[in-house]
Parts: C-alpha cells; structure tokens; sequence
C-alpha cells in the first residue's frame, strides 16, 4: 500500500481511498503471481486458445484488453482455418 500511495505515513487515509488502494495491491500481488507461472510464450499460447471469445461475433464486447487480444488471435485463426478449407474445397 505505501508503495502504490507513495507516501510514507498512510494514517491519513482511510474509508475509500483505502479500500481502492487495498484493491490495487491485491490486483498488483495477482498480476505478479500469473506472470511469474507464464515461463514461455508458448504457455501464452496455450492459455489463450482456450478462449471462446472473436471479434467476428457480432455480440463481443470485450470488458479488458486481454479479452480483446483473445478475440483478435481467434479471429486470426479463424479465417486462417477458413482460408485453407477453401483452398482445399478448389483443389480436391
């Protein structure tokens, strides 16, 4: 917390903005933990093809950027495996 308030003394604080900073320091422990179990790209890849999430669906709206970039790499994916399919259709 005093690293995220950036004062020494937090007796000062308190209700609210104690509460939001309390969030914050939980938010930060959560995002350190999930970066230091990644230890390659390749368990990037494999967390996000889990995801059901596209862009190509009409009714996405993505609530944080990681949802979005989820969505780009299917989409991506997609039409990737509709691009071959169709190219295997013309010449079979």
């Amino acid at each position: 917390i005093y690293a995220i308030a950036k004062v020494r003394d937090t007796q000062h604080l308190d209700g609210e903005v104690l509460e939001q900073l309390v969030n914050l320091a939980k938010v930060n422990i959560k995002k350190r933990i999930q970066a230091n179990t990644i230890n390659s790209k390749s368990d990037i890849k494999l967390n996000l093809s889990n995801e059901e999430l596209s862009i190509l669906d009409p009714n996405f709206s993505p609530n944080n950027f990681t949802e979005l970039n989820i969505a780009i790499v299917n989409a991506y994916k997609l039409r990737r495996e509709q691009f071959y399919n169709l190219k295997n259709q013309k010449t079979a």
